[in-house]
């Protein structure tokens, strides 16, 4: 999902979908950067037989550019929520739309909360196990 808004004449963006081309970086001055896409929808292509993925592109600075590295475990698509400033930068010829990230939240993964919930049932069983009659 994808929702542009505009306030105060600048315009805003929040977008939700799975992560895509992460790639993580210090700026000159040391700082922390990512920049990633987000897969919000999707289409039919030009001959109308395959489905295609609707980006947009995001980046984000310090503590996000972190938290959004850690999200990344490199098994799983993470899932996240990011919003900020929608900037449109040129690049050789062609405009595109960015979103200058200043919210971030990524969705749990739940093979890892599977995982735990398994670990604890097992430990609860070899608990119970250790009683003698």
């Amino acid at each position: 999902m994808l929702i542009k808004y505009e306030q105060d004449g600048q315009a805003y963006a929040m977008a939700t979908g799975r992560v895509y081309g992460m790639k993580f970086r210090e700026t000159t001055n040391g700082k922390p950067m990512c920049a990633f896409s987000i897969a919000y929808d999707h289409c039919k292509d030009d001959f109308g037989d395959r489905e295609k993925n609707k980006y947009i592109n995001c980046i984000s600075f310090a503590y996000l550019a972190e938290y959004i590295k850690s999200l990344d475990d490199g098994k799983h698509k993470v899932t996240v929520m990011a919003c900020g400033k929608l900037q449109i930068n040129e690049y050789k010829g062609n405009t595109r739309e960015e979103i200058l990230c200043d919210f971030i939240i990524g969705q749990p993964i739940a093979d890892a909360t599977v995982k735990r919930v398994e670990e604890q049932r097992k430990k609860e069983e070899s608990d119970f196990d250790d009683i003698n009659f």
